[in-house]
């Protein structure tokens, strides 16, 4: 279920009021400065899933121009590389994705460990640094106080699938052209109302459970909606109670809906077209959002048997959207070279657009979408006069088509519309499993009206 999902559709700390703590910061080597570095170190998470995503990222870098020489070491789990860390051999450069451990690791306390570098007087002294051409919140969401400790090299966000025949009938046909999280969630629940009775459909398919663990997906929709957004530079969380309580009622919906196909694990055995065209209308994807999309302009029309309609999750007011980091890189603290590893990262955060449509065009699973605001534009505009060719996903052959313009339109106004992104750490889907494990089971069938306030709390405590 989990590759069939991904195809639709990722030193010095300051010390802050929120527990970062300041070590002694190593400083750059000669070598680094001078541009003669050694190797860097660099340490990622290599999983059967999401390894292509960081070795696209790293073979790209190894042919673009001045790129230093890097030594790539891949772990099987995250657990792996964190014990590494305590090692001898510490790396220069840490690569995550949301994927292999955002349920198990919290990067934020190896910040507050001493385990990361502060990245800010580097990227201050680098000329070529602007933040404002990166996609809203996005530089924001690595932050820890006024220290950066985590760039982002890729976003992706959770929007559903549909098509014009399912969009025109039942609760989805109330949804106007523009319409707010609410009206979406409502229309969504709806539409399960309306299915009920079926035993053998599901309204929308929790793909996040695919991640994992379940709450890393409740924290996204929590976040895409507005219901909830962590802002750890600020040290604040904020909460919509109102749209919280509905958003967990969708969310319960959509589960209990899924209860023949998920059995309470996170795993299920994989499913052909046929069997999600059979019992969903409904899809729901977070996953390389322009890649998705170029795949739905072909192959998805053998799944929904018509052209695919694209509904994002907007914030509460309708007023804008939210991305989730999908890959992320630190500098480790104990680095020799920072410098050197931050152009590193800088380098990736830059890959031109053209280089990134080739990252993608062999494999739709790389779900890799651009975290510079200007490459992700391009690269939509790139894709609306593809023509010919081929590309992979799967290791599946599909035909190249150009994106299809609505489709692009859409896309195009999501990045340019962005207000806020966040990353998802360990800490906050515990403190989401202890208190809505019980709602979620079914063991209680209502929520207290103070939830929000209470997991705003209890965040807050853990930031």
């Amino acid at each position: 279920m989990k590759k069939i999902f991904a195809l639709l559709l990722c030193a010095a700390l300051v010390c802050c009021a929120f527990g970062c703590t300041r070590t002694e910061e190593p400083k750059p080597s000669s070598s680094a400065v001078s541009g003669e570095a050694a190797p860097l170190r660099v340490y990622y998470v290599g999983e059967a899933d999401t390894e292509p995503m960081i070795r696209a990222l790293l073979d790209w870098y190894k042919t673009s121009d001045d790129c230093l020489p890097i030594e790539a070491t891949s772990f099987k789990s995250a657990e792996e590389l964190e014990q590494a860390l305590e090692g001898d051999k510490a790396p220069d450069v840490i690569l995550l994705d949301k994927y292999s451990s955002s349920f198990i690791i919290n990067p934020f306390q190896w910040a507050k460990d001493g385990k990361l570098a502060g990245l800010h007087e580097y990227l201050q002294a680098d000329t070529d640094y602007d933040p404002a051409n990166y996609i809203n919140g996005a530089i924001e969401a690595g932050k820890c106080g006024d220290e950066q400790f985590i760039l982002p090299l890729s976003v992706s966000i959770q929007y559903l699938i549909t098509d014009a025949q399912t969009l025109g009938a039942g609760g989805l046909s109330e949804l106007s052209d523009q319409y707010t999280a609410q009206q979406l969630l409502q229309a969504l629940m709806a539409d399960a109302d309306l299915h009920k009775d079926s035993a053998d459909y599901c309204s929308q398919l929790p793909l996040m459970l695919s991640i994992s663990n379940r709450y890393q997906w409740m924290y996204e929709v929590l976040e895409h909606t507005g219901a909830l957004h962590v802002d750890r530079e600020a040290g604040q969380v904020a909460v919509d109670p109102a749209l919280f309580a509905l958003t967990m009622e969708y969310f319960r919906t959509t589960m209990d809906m899924a209860f023949p196909y998920f059995s309470g694990a996170a795993t299920v055995t994989s499913m052909s077209f046929a069997d999600i065209r059979d019992f969903c209308t409904v899809i729901l994807g977070n996953s390389n959002m322009i890649c998705a999309a170029r795949y739905m302009s072909s192959a998805c029309h053998q799944l929904l048997q018509q052209d695919a309609e694209l509904l994002f999750y907007p914030l509460g007011d309708g007023d804008g959207y939210s991305v989730n980091i999908n890959i992320m890189g630190m500098v480790s603290a104990s680095s020799s070279q920072p410098e050197a590893a931050v152009r590193f990262l800088r380098a990736l955060m830059d890959i031109p657009h053209d280089q990134w449509e080739m990252i993608t065009m062999y494999d739709a699973m790389a779900m890799l979408t651009p975290v510079n605001q200007n490459e992700a534009l391009a690269l939509i505009d790139s894709f609306r006069s593809l023509s010919g060719g081929q590309y992979q996903i799967q290791k599946q052959a599909f035909d190249r088509e150009a994106l299809p313009q609505d489709l692009a339109d859409s896309l195009q106004s999501l990045i340019q519309e962005n207000k806020q992104a966040f990353i998802v750490d360990a800490d906050i889907c515990t403190v989401l499993e202890a208190y809505l494990a019980d709602y979620l089971s079914g063991q209680t069938n209502s929520l207290p009206d103070d939830i929000a306030e209470k997991v705003q709390k209890a965040i807050e405590d853990s930031l």
